[in-house]
């Protein structure tokens, strides 16, 4: 068994909907079985998605799984698409792979590369929503998973989908990955909160995030972000969606930066500055490809960021788990 540390979402069922469709963050930490091209199960390896996995990620992805993975650190949408067509006939041929399931549900959540060059850049980004086509898939990966870490992502995204079309399952699945997944929850209810304005309930949900991550509550202040950003860099934190990892390799930057936004649209430009200098702290910013934002929130004379580009970072996948832009 091969084991690879990475990242990279504490409210009632109904509260949960709040994340709903609007929620397009990929798993920050995720991923399942054989190295051959037709990805044909074998009972001697141990895929992801079977043991929990919320401390260090645990299992062995298949070539195409890998592949996918790929495709999405290295922000190329033409080798993901051609990724989740292959991932698509390896769960048609092992239809009890739900990791695979769940890789494709979370690609129809994924906007494209010009949202993250975008981002970069300091303009908007194109357009997105999460597709609908990821619904069966998700359904389907709840049933086959067993790791809780991912039972609560693909839940999270379901419930979604789920009420938007009043399924009775709706509140029992987002009770269910609450309990699995409280990271993925409040980092969902991030999402949601901005998509659809509400700044306040945004940084309501980063504190909930922040504190499960710490294990105990943060400073409202951000005073406590130099120790944040410490524990970050070690891993020292309660679950690996708190920090960056392998297919996550910007988590801790992203967090924190988005911590800083939350501050700065609330009317808290000090708590806001020390979040941004906890972000050039963290031991990925060096190579992160949206550095760029937090030197633009540095700078002398720079305005608080709107509502709508802080909810474009959060929902923007690429954010954590884009390596580079080449």
């Amino acid at each position: 068994m091969r084991t690879t540390r990475e990242r990279a979402p504490r409210r009632t069922a109904r509260q949960t909907t709040t994340i709903a469709i609007p929620v397009a963050l990929a798993a920050a930490a995720l991923l399942g079985c054989s190295s051959s091209d037709s990805a044909a199960p074998d009972a001697a390896v141990l895929r992801p998605g079977v043991i929990d996995s919320s401390q260090v990620y645990q299992g062995t992805p298949s070539e195409h799984e890998r592949a996918f993975w790929a495709s999405i650190l290295d922000a190329s949408d033409a080798r993901r698409a051609t990724a989740v067509q292959q991932l698509i006939a390896d769960a048609q041929t092992d239809p009890t792979n739900g990791y695979t399931q769940f890789l494709i549900g979370v690609s129809f959540f994924m906007p494209p590369r010009a949202a993250v060059e975008a981002l970069a850049n300091g303009t908007a980004p194109p357009p997105f929503s999460p597709s609908p086509d990821a619904a069966p898939f998700l359904d389907q990966g709840l049933m086959h998973l067993t790791d809780p870490l991912y039972m609560g992502f693909d839940g999270m995204l379901l419930t979604g989908f789920l009420f938007a079309v009043n399924d009775p399952r709706a509140p029992a699945i987002a009770t269910a990955a609450l309990q699995h997944n409280p990271a993925a929850m409040s980092f969902g209810a991030i999402v949601g909160a901005l998509s659809g304005g509400d700044g306040a309930a945004g940084l309501e949900h980063m504190f909930a995030f922040l504190d499960f991550c710490a294990g105990a509550p943060v400073a409202r202040d951000g005073t406590d972000a130099g120790q944040l950003v410490a524990k970050m860099n070690t891993g020292a934190l309660q679950h690996r969606e708190c920090f960056s990892g392998s297919y996550s390799p910007h988590g801790s930057s992203g967090h924190l930066q988005l911590a800083g936004d939350l501050q700065a649209i609330n009317g808290h430009p000090e708590a806001a500055r020390r979040y941004y200098e906890a972000v050039k702290q963290t031991s990925d910013y060096a190579t992160w490809p949206l550095a760029s934002i937090t030197e633009r929130r540095l700078a002398v004379g720079a305005t608080a960021p709107v509502v709508e580009e802080v909810a474009a970072i959060a929902s923007t996948c690429g954010t954590c788990h884009t390596k580079a832009l080449r």
